[in-house]
C-alpha cells in the first residue's frame, strides 16, 4: 500500500515538473514572439540605432535613435503613410511600411554631428496588431493629419528633446505623407531650424484630385499654414519619375511661400532627382544632403 502511494507521488511530481516546464517554455515563446523587431527596425539597429516607445495621450509611437554625446543638433526623420490602403478602395489593417523609405533615409544619413533619430506615424510598428479598439483606420486614412494625430505627435517630439541638452537645434524630414506632418508640426513650432520633405504630399487637396480619392476633410493641409512657415528655410525634394506625388504640387506649395515673403526671408529650394516615389531615394540621399545647388 505504502508502496502505491510513492508511485502515485512520483508520477504527480513528475506530471508536475512537466506542466511547468512546458509553461516556462511557452512564455519565452511569447516573450520572443512580442519583442521580435520588425525586420526594417532590426536593420537600423545592425547600424547603431536604438529603438523605444513613446506614449502620448493618445498613442504609443516607436521611435529610433542614434545618439552623439557632443551634438547639439537633431533631425527626426518623419515616415510617410505607410500600407494605408491594399487596393485604391480598401484599406490595410495595418499601416505599417513592408518597406519603410523614411527609416531607410535616416539609416543614410552621414552626419556625424548630428542626432539622427526616427519616428513613425500613428499604428505603425506597433507590437500589436492594430483594432478598433487600439487603432482605428481613420488615423491612416481621412484623420492621418487631423488636429489630434499632430498634436500627439508634437508631444513625440517633445520627448525626443526632452532626452537632449535644452540648447538642441531642430531639423525635420518628412518622408511622402511624412512631409505633411513635418510641415504641421513646424507651424506649430518655434524651435525647428530647417525642413526637408522628400516625394511629399504637400497638399492633400491637390493629391485627392490627382488620384481621384476621397479628400481629407478631417485633415489639416499644410497650404494653410503658409503664413507660419514662410520664415523656416525649406529644400523640397521631387522625383522626376513619380506619380504618386506629382512634382508639380511642390512646386505650387514653394510658390505659394514665395509670394507671402519679402526679400530678407529664405526663399524655400526645389531639386530635382531621378527617383520614384520609392526608388532612387536611398542610393542618393548622403549626396543630395549637401547638395546646396537647386536643379532646375
Amino acid at each position: 500500500m505504502c508502496m502505491i502511494k510513492f508511485k502515485n507521488a512520483l508520477y504527480l511530481a513528475s506530471c508536475l515538473k512537466l506542466c511547468c516546464l512546458f509553461f516556462l517554455l511557452s512564455l519565452l515563446s511569447a516573450c520572443q514572439s512580442v519583442t521580435q523587431p520588425h525586420p526594417e527596425i532590426a536593420l537600423a539597429q545592425q547600424v547603431g540605432f536604438k529603438a523605444s516607445l513613446i506614449k502620448t495621450n493618445d498613442f504609443e509611437f516607436t521611435y529610433l535613435i542614434k545618439k552623439n554625446p557632443a551634438s547639439q543638433k537633431l533631425v527626426i526623420y518623419i515616415e510617410g503613410d505607410g500600407r494605408s490602403w491594399i487596393k485604391k478602395s480598401i484599406l490595410s489593417r495595418n499601416p505599417t511600411p513592408p518597406y519603410a523609405l523614411g527609416l531607410r533615409l535616416a539609416i543614410q544619413d552621414p552626419r556625424s554631428d548630428t542626432v539622427i533619430a526616427y519616428l513613425t506615424r500613428p499604428c505603425q510598428f506597433t507590437q500589436q496588431k492594430p483594432t478598433p479598439d487600439t487603432c482605428d483606420a481613420k488615423y491612416w486614412s481621412s484623420h492621418r493629419f487631423s488636429e489630434q494625430v499632430i498634436a500627439n505627435m508634437n508631444q513625440a517630439v517633445d520627448h525626443i528633446l526632452s532626452t537632449l541638452p535644452s540648447n538642441t537645434t531642430l531639423e525635420l524630414i518628412g518622408y511622402s505623407g511624412g512631409a505633411s506632418v513635418a510641415l504641421l508640426l513646424a507651424a506649430r513650432r518655434k524651435d525647428v531650424i530647417r525642413i526637408r520633405t522628400v516625394a511629399g504630399d504637400l497638399n492633400h487637396d491637390k493629391m485627392s484630385t490627382y488620384h481621384h480619392t476621397t479628400p481629407l476633410l478631417y485633415s489639416l493641409n499644410p497650404i494653410h499654414f503658409i503664413s507660419n512657415l514662410k520664415n523656416i528655410p525649406q529644400i523640397h525634394y521631387i522625383g522626376t519619375q513619380d506619380n504618386i506625388a506629382p512634382g508639380y504640387i511642390a512646386e505650387d506649395f514653394m510658390n505659394k511661400i514665395k509670394q507671402n515673403q519679402n526679400k530678407n526671408q529664405p526663399k524655400p529650394e526645389l531639386i530635382r532627382v531621378q527617383a520614384t516615389h520609392q526608388t532612387g531615394w536611398e542610393a542618393q540621399w548622403a549626396k543630395l544632403l549637401i547638395l546646396k545647388t537647386i536643379m532646375n
